[in-house]
């Protein structure tokens, strides 16, 4: 056998060998793309699952939520079915409005906190003392003009939930919290809080090593006023009965704003979970 058919029949062998390789491996190469591909396709599927619940959720939510809204708008302004509704009706439907946004705070943009808390604060006086209903921030006199209208006799002991003050950017305010929140409710990402740690009653912040110092730095307070602190719903300051909670604020912010959360009726004068935000500066 010469040189060339030498050479011939190795190539034939070498022809062989891939042939015989690639018959193996083929295969397990197919095996193995189809495994990732459906691990990807399972992913997937799980994801748009988890996506459909969050935005069904978010939906769900803000039909409760929106219905609460649009009644305190209509109330404010006197238009609509405004006439179906009574004071203290509204400011109950205000603390479960205020309970559902924030036991869903992570459903909300930041944006959309913060539009909440300004319609908020144009619809409603949220703290007006220990113990003492929020007031809406309206004018009594044409739910008494309908009532009278209607036939239906006024109770006198409502006038105080009014402050006889109508914030002339309730509109703009409104609609821009209505956009912002179904904005919200078809984005699938939920929003990563802030961490908090407790000391003592206090919450403070837990700062990111290493620590970045600012010149004012917001913290939340859950600070519950009442007679017993053990008959307190979830809080990280107590507060007795006769306490004043924004002298206590004063003392601690150099800003801060006070809202409403809860209550409830019990012992020498209820309880009640007042949220302070508090800015205050801090020293390097």
């Amino acid at each position: 056998m010469d040189h060339f058919e030498i050479s011939l029949e190795n190539k034939k062998y070498r022809l062989e060998f891939w042939k015989t390789l690639l018959s193996v491996l083929t295969p397990l190469v197919l095996v193995a793309l189809t495994f990732v591909v459906n691990d990807a396709i399972q992913e997937r599927g799980s994801l748009l699952k988890r996506e459909e619940q969050i935005l069904a959720e978010k939906q769900r939510i803000y039909t409760e939520l929106g219905r609460k809204l649009n009644i305190f708008y209509v109330y404010v302004n006197d238009i609509g079915d405004f006439r179906s509704y009574t004071p203290p009706r509204v400011v109950e439907l205000k603390r479960e409005a205020d309970r559902q946004f924030f036991m869903y705070k992570p459903y909300w943009s930041e944006t959309s906190e913060k539009l909440y808390n300004e319609f908020m604060r144009a619809a409603f006086l949220t703290y007006t003392g220990v113990g003492l209903p929020a007031k809406i921030n309206s004018t009594k006199d044409e739910k008494v003009a309908a009532y009278d209208m209607d036939k239906l006799k006024w109770d006198s002991t409502w006038d105080v939930y009014f402050t006889g003050n109508v914030d002339a950017e309730i509109s703009t305010k409104y609609y821009a919290l209505v956009s912002s929140l179904l904005s919200d409710t078809v984005n699938t990402s939920i929003r990563r809080l802030a961490t908090y740690i407790k000391d003592d009653r206090i919450t403070v912040p837990v700062p990111k090593a290493p620590f970045v110092d600012t010149t004012a730095a917001p913290a939340t307070y859950h600070v519950c006023v009442g007679d017993r602190e053990s008959n307190c719903p979830p809080h990280n300051v107590f507060l007795s009965c006769d306490a004043s909670v924004a002298d206590w604020a004063a003392k601690q912010c150099d800003k801060f704003n006070i809202q409403r959360v809860r209550d409830a009726a019990g012992s020498r004068c209820g309880y009640e979970i007042l949220e302070v935000t508090c800015t205050k500066s801090i020293s390097k």
